[in-house]
């Protein structure tokens, strides 16, 4: 699976995608399970891949696969630990190896090899450290587990009042993030390709509102190796374990007038912190999907 591959299908959405979308649709790709035809099978990828953003925003649970029966398949938390095991991986892929065929399993037994053996190759980021700035704040998001604590994105207010939301990644070239300028351009991208633009409001006093700057999911903090020194930062949420995964929790990031309520959310939110170091404030949040109601007999 190459990069470029991932980097032309954000360049189609306009936007980073998760470790969900990336699972989906590699899982097709080298499981060579796509036709021929060019519109079928862009089809079959803008569906696998709206499927897992849906499962990252806790809007829709994976579908069931034929046979099983409710709770068959638990919608309890992945870890990154669990995809380092087989079983775990075709958990994250709502595959049930008890009903799966055996030339399925084989499918996913190749892409499940691929994938750990391009992991033990992959060099971790380690300590983040950052050049100390007059008048620049950065706010970091880590996962605590004991006594490490990992960093999985952070937000970064330039001290001419730009805002920047950073996702570290392994891959310098790929380098997912978001920008909100301060003459109010906003825009996403990923392995240099702008994914996403628009103009909005400026970063001024006189700022009005709120400003969504996403919901971000698909969290492998550890796999990424990316280490928290809360020193580098003017402040740091710890998430405790079992809340963000490559599966399962959010972080939200909006930009609010001083006292001004952030974009509603339908999901569970676990933590909150406004930093008010200047107008306007950043708020960001930490939840977890809203597990689907169970449906009516």
């Amino acid at each position: 699976m190459t990069r470029e591959f991932f980097a032309d299908l954000e360049q189609t959405v306009k936007r980073p995608l998760s470790e969900g979308e990336i699972a989906a649709t590699g899982g097709l790709v080298l499981d060579r399970r796509l036709p021929e035809d060019r519109r079928k099978r862009k089809r079959i990828l803008r569906r696998a891949r709206q499927e897992a953003r849906l499962v990252d925003l806790g809007r829709k649970a994976k579908r069931p696969r034929l046979g099983e029966g409710a709770g068959s398949m638990p919608s309890d938390f992945i870890s990154e630990e669990d995809l380092n095991t087989f079983e775990g991986f075709l958990r994250f892929q709502a595959v049930d190896p008890l009903t799966a065929a055996p030339d399925e399993l084989a499918a996913f037994r190749r892409v499940f090899d691929e994938a750990m053996a391009a992991k033990s190759v992959t060099q971790k980021l380690g300590a983040m450290k950052f050049k100390a700035t007059p008048g620049e704040h950065r706010y970091a998001v880590a996962v605590r587990e004991g006594s490490d604590l990992w960093l999985t994105l952070w937000v970064r207010r330039a001290p001419k009042g730009d805002v920047y939301v950073v996702i570290p990644r392994n891959d310098g070239k790929w380098n997912p993030h978001a920008s909100y300028h301060r003459d109010g351009a906003f825009h996403s991208k990923s392995f240099n390709h702008k994914m996403s633009s628009s103009q909005r409001q400026p970063l001024t006093e006189a700022f009005r509102g709120c400003e969504h700057l996403g919901m971000h999911a698909g969290h492998g903090p550890k796999s990424v190796g990316a280490i928290c020194d809360p020193a580098m930062f003017s402040g740091v949420i710890e998430v405790p374990p079992g809340i963000l995964g490559p599966r399962g929790g959010f972080v939200a990031v909006d930009l609010v007038e001083p006292d001004c309520e952030p974009l509603e959310l339908y999901n569970p939110v676990i933590l909150t912190q406004v930093f008010k170091d200047s107008v306007p404030w950043i708020v960001i949040r930490v939840g977890t999907q809203a597990r689907p109601a169970a449906a009516s007999l």
